[in-house]
């Protein structure tokens, strides 16, 4: 879903300009993540302000190291920064999800379609909102269907096999609470 940034109900794509949640030029610093951070959380929505906090920050694998040292280095050391060495982006975001669909990239398995990742997109998200749903076929439950059967095959040997459905689906249901940096 975040590869394949489809239009949502209004025809625009989940990340876009329009929506204040794309932000280009922004790879994974700490400046970046704090100008991220402040542009999220402050947020308003036809003059209403929104006070969503980043809760998770969700990256490709090849930011990993980067995303860590950001989020648990307890001091700042280094030239240009500004006095005093505490990391004022230390446990600013709770939780980190690295994917490396996203750097890789992932086929829809129905369409065929294939979307390309990116080793240095990275992306802001708050479960103070509602963002992308997950639902089952009316009547099947969140629980696969399993059958197995076993059957006396050649040789005395036994074969076993099992029929496994699960009828499910995601789509992105809001764009707030969401926000995509390009590097």
């Amino acid at each position: 879903i975040l590869l394949a940034n489809a239009a949502m109900q209004d025809g625009t794509t989940l990340f876009h300009s329009d929506r204040s949640n794309l932000r280009t030029s922004s790879a994974l610093t700490r400046t970046n993540l704090a100008a991220a951070l402040t542009a999220f959380e402050t947020q308003s929505e036809n003059g209403v302000e929104l006070d969503l906090e980043a809760t998770h920050l969700i990256a490709p694998r090849a930011l990993k190291d980067t995303a860590l040292q950001i989020l648990n280095s307890s001091e700042i050391r280094g030239t240009g920064e500004i006095n005093g060495t505490v990391n004022t982006s230390q446990n600013s975001v709770n939780n980190t999800v690295f994917d490396s669909r996203l750097d890789n990239g992932v086929t829809d398995p129905d369409s065929g379609t294939t979307y390309a990742g990116s080793a240095t997109d990275w992306y802001l998200v708050s479960t103070e909102g509602e963002t992308i749903e997950v639902a089952y076929l009316e009547g099947a439950g969140e629980a696969p269907s399993v059958s197995s059967w076993t059957s006396n095959g050649n040789h005395g040997r036994w074969e076993i096999g099992h029929a496994i459905k699960l009828d499910i689906g995601a789509k992105a249901i809001e764009s707030l609470p969401m926000q995509k940096n390009e590097a």
